[in-house]
């Protein structure tokens, strides 16, 4: 990656790493700092500091903490803008067929690959998944909206996600993570 990417990405990360994230959960910058990893690790080649950006911010449509605003107008073009946008989840019909079809039909014809890092990012929610009660909606989005568009683009990655949904939802696997876990 070019110096001056690099630059702009430790710029970003101190910018967020400076907002209130923790509020939505202890470590929140984790996950996206894992989902831009794999973003820019599974778009070949070397790195793009808009790749990382997204996968960085791919959540500042739901999260909203005070000067996310800032960072964005700062750190991320219109483009980049316009695909958060895409990203957003409309939680109020969230679990109706149609809003999935064409949020998912959406993602899926967008540019950057954004079908890939909704998998990397559902992969990684999924990872977690294992030591809570997650309602089975969650893996059924993932085998009947994610996965189909997913194969498409990224078939391994498709694959894995798909067997990691069903592996969290077995109950010897919770029962296993959950006594491990402090």
């Amino acid at each position: 990656m070019p110096a001056n990417d690099l630059e702009r990405i430790e710029s970003l990360l101190g910018a967020l790493g400076s907002l209130a994230f923790d509020r939505i959960y202890p470590n929140y910058l984790t996950h996206p700092i894992r989902l831009a990893a794999a973003f820019s690790r599974e778009r070949g080649g070397i790195p793009r500091y808009e790749d990382v950006a997204l996968g960085l911010c791919h959540n500042f449509r739901e999260t909203a903490v005070e000067g996310q605003d800032d960072v964005e107008a700062a750190f991320l073009s219109p483009e980049l803008g316009r695909l958060l946008d895409v990203l957003f989840t409309n939680r109020e019909v969230e679990r109706e067929a149609s809003y999935l079809d064409t949020y998912y039909d959406t993602i899926e014809h967008s540019p950057m690959d954004l079908m890939i890092l909704k998998g990397h990012d559902k992969l990684d929610n999924f990872l977690s998944y294992v030591i809570y009660d997650i309602d089975v909606y969650h893996k059924d989005v993932v085998t009947d909206w994610v996965v189909p568009r997913l194969r498409k683009r990224a078939p391994r990655l498709a694959a894995y996600l798909e067997q990691v949904s069903e592996y969290v939802f077995e109950d010897s696997v919770k029962r296993t993570f959950r006594e491990a876990s402090p």
